[in-house]
């Protein structure tokens, strides 16, 4: 069986396929400078996986203009907010009562007592009128 997977073209396609993608997503990364500094266009960043193949593997050296490019799809990814509601619990108690049952093999268990005297609220506003 593992034979029969390792040895699926359409499989090693899809991890070909997929390792492009990351190797992609990983190449163009977003730059430390804050926005209103001016990117540097002397220095020849690599942003694409095309940029570089043509100037680092074909030798071709500045093939790919460099231009000024806005980082703020790359950058967006870190400033989000998260809220998260919390919900009340009051008073919730459980008592435990250790019991020993004696029987053949000897356990100890655990009972609620009271247990059904604390019930889950959840505090929500008003209606509106």
């Amino acid at each position: 069986m593992l034979q029969s997977i390792r040895n699926n073209k359409g499989l090693r396609l899809f991890c070909a396929f997929i390792a492009l993608y990351l190797l992609n997503c990983s190449v163009d990364c977003s730059d430390i400078t804050p926005p209103y500094i001016a990117e540097d266009l002397t220095i020849n960043d690599q942003e694409s996986i095309i940029e570089i193949v043509v100037e680092k593997v074909l030798g071709y050296e500045n093939a790919i203009p460099e231009n000024e490019d806005s980082d703020e799809e790359n950058t967006g990814h870190f400033k989000k907010t998260i809220s998260i509601a919390f919900y009340v619990i009051p008073h919730l108690v459980f008592n435990f009562n250790m019991i020993a049952c004696i029987s053949k093999s000897k356990r100890v268990l655990f009972c609620f007592e009271n247990s059904g005297i604390a019930f889950f609220e959840i505090h929500s506003p008003p209606p509106e009128v």
